[in-house]
């Protein structure tokens, strides 16, 4: 007895002792009757689930004399949900990156805008409010000490704390110099002051200047002495440059190092004082042509951030300063601009600064500089450096030869 029934998933086929699509199948045989595929072929009836009816689908297939009838089309459907059924494997495999790629993102968008908030707190607390800035005067200690004294970016520290009140010890090695600076400060200031002469580039200094500095109550130091340059060049070129290397040092290093030796103490004792360390923005970045000076400035930033965490707790406040160009004779700049402030105006901005930052570029035209130069890559801004500077060292060389 012959039984018809309408195409029906393959699942439903399995289990049913009926043929598909429609077509007339044989009854379903007697328990106990085994199945024969054909010879040489494994047939449906030679697999565990699968009855001896369905050998006529193939032959009814094979005898369609290569036209796929209904039974063709349903195994193709059967094959189209199989590889759809393996995208919808593969697909969730992939989920999970795309979500880890997605939260990576998310975070770090939220980092850097939290960031930026913070940095534009931080400026305008800084550079508008200037609240919680440390009162820089007489209150510290009678004395103020300030190396390399007689021009530039020193000569306006000395002149601006003894504006503020304070005695100030000069020290420097010319003694010419240094006794027209002290002279001007005690006439328009009306401060006692006491100079010290000294050359840093040698290193049998510092007993002679600490016989100086004995007994003075000293509240504030100033490290500026410094060392450049006279133009970029590349490193084994600088001219002497066993003798520029030791000088260099000792000037750049050797004296921040000394002369905190001599007056770290006496701040201690009293629980209270104020070590700025003039450095340079070249510290902040690996700076070519200028490769030894900008690696000693270095030194002193980290120097100053690592002294200033051990003695915070202490009343000892250390801010590392970190300028662009200002109008000097180390700059070889002689008129101020905006952007290359004069020595006593990039002095009252950044006495603004202490307490509020210890490191700090202490203008803020300058702290925008610095700033930008955070953002780009340290390769971008090593190169940007590089182009710089080789501008600048061939404009001096052509300055040469037409000498």
């Amino acid at each position: 007895m012959a039984t018809r029934e309408r195409c029906r998933p393959r699942g439903a086929q399995a289990a049913s002792s009926t043929g598909a699509c429609g077509r007339s199948q044989p009854a379903p045989p007697l328990p106990g009757a085994r199945g024969r595929a054909a010879p040489g072929r494994a047939g449906p009836a030679a697999l565990p689930g699968y009855p001896v009816a369905e050998r006529p689908l193939r032959q009814s297939r094979r005898g369609g004399g290569g036209r796929r009838d209904g039974c063709g089309a349903a195994v193709a459907g059967r094959a189209q949900s199989g590889r759809g059924s393996l995208r919808s494997m593969v697909a969730p495999a992939a989920l999970p990156a795309a979500g880890l790629f997605y939260w990576v993102g998310a975070l770090g968008a939220l980092y850097a805008a939290a960031l930026a908030s913070y940095r534009l707190l931080a400026g305008l607390r800084v550079w508008v409010l200037s609240s919680g800035a440390a009162a820089v005067g007489p209150a510290l200690g009678a004395w103020a000490v300030v190396t390399g004294a007689t021009d530039g970016i020193g000569k306006a520290y000395a002149q601006e704390l003894a504006r503020r009140g304070m005695k100030v010890v000069l020290v420097s090695r010319s003694k010419e110099k240094l006794d027209q600076v002290s002279t001007e400060i005690r006439e328009k200031y009306k401060v006692e002051t006491k100079v010290i002469v000294a050359d840093f580039g040698e290193r049998e200094i510092y007993n002679g200047i600490k016989a100086g500095l004995e007994g003075l109550e000293i509240g504030v130091l100033v490290n500026n002495v410094g060392m450049s340059y006279a133009y970029p060049e590349y490193f084994l070129d600088i001219p002497e440059l066993e003798k520029t290397i030791d000088k260099m040092v000792n000037i750049n290093i050797t004296s921040v190092c000394e002369m905190t030796r001599l007056v770290l103490p006496g701040m201690l004792e009293r629980s209270k004082g104020i070590i700025l360390n003039i450095a340079s923005a070249s510290g902040m970045c690996p700076t070519p042509l200028l490769t030894l000076y900008s690696a000693t400035k270095a030194f002193v930033d980290y120097f100053s951030q690592g002294l200033h965490a051990e003695y915070k707790s202490k009343g000892i406040i250390v801010q590392s300063v970190l300028p662009y160009y200002v109008a000097t004779k180390m700059s070889k700049i002689r008129k101020p601009t905006l952007d290359k402030p004069s020595p006593e105006r990039y002095v009252r901005a950044a006495l603004g600064t202490v307490g509020l930052q210890s490191r700090t570029n202490g203008y803020l035209p300058h702290a925008l500089m610095g700033w930008i130069v955070s953002l780009l890559p340290t390769s971008t801004a090593i190169n940007l450096i590089m182009k710089t500077n080789k501008q600048i060292r061939a404009r001096y060389f052509k300055k040469m030869k037409e000498k």
